[in-house]
């Protein structure tokens, strides 16, 4: 989807530049539209050719310096568009709306729903409200209810963080897989004394291959201007990880659960809800929702579906037009913990057929032919070999 000619002159500002902000980087620069990119961390999208990046003070720590910082870099020209990009710059942007509205467009649901964002009980507590399908879960406060629980769960088990973006304060990973009551105690004996809360939720069994994650944008009317649906292909960790091979895929049942979830929340704005398709009853169930772009945004945009050329013209007052269907099949890789996750894996030849696949992929992490810098200042990193060399050990 391109919007052929329109006004660009309103500055987009991009609120993050790692995986999240490059999607929207890449997908608004290849339109010609004007960008700023900003992030409290040295991220790869602050060297992209499309936009000029800036490090301001961190959105969590600093928040007053990040939005005067913010509202410095707003010139007198038009508003300007934000696109909060993580769940740091989402929270960020939903405290201090009624400050930054002065000056830029934003598209945020109500302040109700806000609060839960990027809440993962809030999710669950929604969907089950909708009648959408979700993993059995319990919510334990502390070790009491731990040892109530324990003797009752179908293991293994998934622990959850309710707030992603705080757990990897701690820990790094998206949870911990608990095999048996005595795992589950000695896990939570760790969590509790962060102060983090956290769910205990009865496994999705299925490969890989049975998630599948749907994207949507609702305007400000409450009108969908867009639905993309992408299947993964593996993650890493291999059990509970990030997607780190998807393709985009047509399918109506998991895009259906997305818009009931979505619009029954008021939701407003861009989202992307997991599902992950249950063996043992053949059931989609909700895994979880980002209320922001993600990982793959530029995925769609490749595919046919650009979310942050949609989201600027929505919030500019231009004509959306409507977005055309997407294709299958476009592939989008991070490679880098593909290999890992291709070696967790052991399978005998797995590595050649996964490069193999690296050049029919239309869209990567951080690799771009036309934007170049992102993926050198990723691979310059001081993290990037050290984790790799971590992972590679355990």
């Amino acid at each position: 989807m391109t919007a052929g000619s329109f006004n660009k002159e309103a500055k987009a500002y991009v609120l993050d530049g790692d995986v999240s902000g490059l999607g929207v980087i890449r997908s608004l620069g290849r339109e010609g539209v004007p960008m700023r990119i900003f992030d409290h961390a040295s991220s790869p999208g602050l060297s992209s050719r499309y936009g000029r990046g800036m490090r301001i003070a961190a959105p969590t720590k600093e928040p007053e310096r990040a939005l005067e910082a913010l509202l410095e870099a707003a010139d007198g020209g038009p508003k300007g568009v934000l696109f909060p990009a993580s769940d740091h710059w989402v929270q960020f942007a939903s405290r201090y709306r009624y400050r930054l509205e002065k000056r830029f467009e934003l598209i945020l649901p109500d302040e109700e729903v806000s609060k839960g964002l990027t809440n993962k009980r809030f999710q669950q507590d929604q969907a089950e409200r909708l009648d959408v399908p979700i993993a059995k879960t319990f919510y334990p406060r502390d070790m009491q209810d731990i040892e109530a629980l324990k003797g009752d769960l179908q293991y293994p088990v998934f622990i959850k963080p309710y707030s992603g973006h705080l757990w990897r304060m701690h820990f790094p990973n998206k949870g911990f897989s608990a095999d048996g009551p005595g795992e589950l105690v000695s896990l939570f004996d760790r969590i509790l004394p962060t102060g983090l809360e956290a769910m205990v939720q009865e496994i999705v069994i299925g490969p890989n291959t049975n998630h599948f994650e749907v994207s949507i944008y609702i305007d400000r009317s409450g009108r969908a201007r867009g639905t993309f649906t992408a299947q993964k292909i593996r993650q890493f960790p291999v059990d509970f990880g990030m997607g780190t091979m998807l393709k985009s895929v047509h399918n109506q049942e998991v895009a259906e659960l997305g818009h009931r979830l979505l619009t029954g929340m008021g939701h407003r704005g861009i989202a992307d809800v997991e599902f992950k398709l249950d063996d043992r009853d053949g059931r989609y169930k909700m895994l979880d929702i980002n209320f922001r772009f993600w990982f793959q945004t530029v995925q769609a945009t490749c595919a046919g579906v650009n979310f942050p050329l949609i989201q600027y013209l929505d919030l500019t007052g231009q004509e959306v037009p409507d977005a055309a269907d997407y294709r299958d099949d476009v592939l989008w890789v991070n490679a880098l913990s593909d290999v890992m996750s291709v070696i967790g894996q052991g399978r005998s030849g797995g590595l050649r057929e996964a490069i193999s696949q690296y050049f029919e992929a239309e869209s990567f992490s951080y690799f771009a032919p036309d934007d170049v810098m992102p993926a050198v200042s990723k691979l310059l990193a001081k993290d990037t070999l050290s984790n790799l060399i971590f992972h590679l050990r355990s």
